[in-house]
């Protein structure tokens, strides 16, 4: 019924009172006329009332029947909204659904109670199961199929940072797991967990690595001969040379040794990625290890006139490490240091230690490294523009092979730094003993 059907009811009931109050009129007047000396205001009262009465009770209805066909029309409105939400919210879940299950990687999403809510295909094809059969199951469930089992043990861990872990399914096949948090607003509802395939990467990785591996060590050798022969023929043991043929051999030398460096530090790097990097551990005191890699830089600080001053502690614990990488990670450091100091410039050494780590702080007052590229500074054969620009024979790969040794130690490594003001790197290790 609409608006109009309601506006001709209330006029009919409105004609109907009328009638009505003009019958009682009708007889009031009739009554007046033929009873002139009579008392009749009781029956004027009863008209007007009546009047009143009905005035009310059709204004009523007509306001309840209009409320009514009102909410009526907002209710089907309200109806045929949510419907039509309804179908675009059908529409963008198999949206969802087709783009989750076209991934090339697999997903798998779990609910708040750790409960497995969804298994693409390509989560299916990686672990080989039915992912019928762990619908709504517990995460843990996961352990009933074979290849999910590493998997299953680092989720079961905690979901709480997983971030690229890498993680070996069979011989040749290797995974990259990530877990995200589902929020809605401030409320967690679930996590993501991706799985890409990483084999095919890890596998150039590996050949890449043996590549240059392979050509280091061939070149190990040839390089060792021409340094040992440099070396002899600068001594005279061939006879006396001239001053200008010394000073050539010297040069050919000095170059020589920086592919040695070169050659050591790549053979370094596939060690490291191989994981064999680390041969033996003992227990050494780092603040003889900071003064014998300061010990080396004499002739390099005395040409620039740079000061290198160690805040040495009376008392110190040791602590198992490798001496020798120890070594090399101080080397790399301090090396960048005195190398990007300013001429006249200083480098701050300091150790300090609590009741489970020694932190090693090295400060210079250099060059800096551009804010935009130090994410990159730790990552293999990269360097900074700045510092490429004033020295183009590095490699790149110091603080590469550093952050390694100190991970591998069980530490961490960070740095602070401001273009043209400077740098600090940090790195500490946790106090073990034998």
């Amino acid at each position: 019924m609409g608006i109009s059907s309601l506006f001709f009811q209330a006029l009919v009931y409105s004609l109907v009172i009328i009638v009505i109050i003009a019958s009682l009129l009708a007889l009031m007047f009739g009554g007046s006329y033929l009873f002139a000396h009579a008392m009749i205001w009781p029956l004027y009262a009863i008209v007007v009332f009546v009047a009143i009465v009905l005035f009310f009770i059709g204004r009523l209805f007509f306001v309840e029947k209009r409320d009514l066909e009102q909410a009526k029309i907002n209710l089907t409105k309200l109806l045929q909204l949510s419907e039509k939400n309804r179908l675009e919210a059908i529409t963008e879940k198999d949206k969802t659904i087709t783009v989750i299950n076209t991934l090339t990687d697999g997903l798998i999403i779990i609910n708040e109670r750790n409960e497995i809510t969804s298994i693409n295909p390509e989560a299916e094809k990686i672990f080989e199961l039915d992912a019928n059969k762990l619908f709504n199951k517990p995460l843990q469930f996961l352990v009933n199929f074979p290849k999910a089992v590493p998997v299953a043990f680092v989720l079961n861990s905690g979901l709480s940072n997983i971030l690229r872990r890498e993680i070996q399914l069979s011989k040749d096949f290797v995974i990259e797991m990530s877990v995200a948090p589902f929020n809605l607003g401030k409320n967690k509802v679930g996590h993501l967990v991706s799985l890409h395939d990483v084999s095919r990467e890890k596998m150039v990785e590996k050949m890449k690595t043996e590549f240059v591996s392979l050509a280091a060590h061939q070149l190990r050798t040839p390089l060792t001969v021409v340094n040992w022969s440099m070396t002899a023929l600068l001594k005279g043991d061939f006879g006396k040379l001239s001053d200008k043929q010394s000073e050539v051999i010297d040069d050919t030398l000095h170059n020589n040794d920086r592919l040695i460096t070169l050659v050591n530090n790549l053979l370094n790097t596939t060690r490291i990625e191989e994981g064999k990097y680390l041969y033996e551990t003992k227990m050494a005191d780092m603040r003889e290890i900071v003064n014998f890699v300061i010990g080396g830089y004499g002739s390099d600080t005395e040409k620039k006139k740079i000061k290198i001053e160690f805040k040495s502690p009376e008392s110190f614990p040791s602590t198992m490490v490798d001496i020798d990488k120890m070594k090399i990670a101080v080397q790399n450091i301090v090396d960048n240091a005195v190398k990007y100091s300013n001429e006249g410039g200083k480098v701050i050494i300091s150790l300090t230690s609590d009741e489970k780590n020694i932190t090693f702080k090295l400060q210079d007052f250099g060059m800096g490294i551009p804010k935009t590229q130090q994410v990159n500074i730790f990552k293999k054969f990269f360097r900074g523009d700045n510092a490429a620009k004033m020295d183009t024979a590095g490699s790149g790969l110091g603080l590469f092979m550093t952050q390694n040794i100190i991970n591998a130690h069980g530490g961490k490594i960070w740095f602070e730094s401001e273009e043209g003001s400077g740098s600090s790197f940090y790195f500490s290790i946790p106090i073990l003993v034998s």
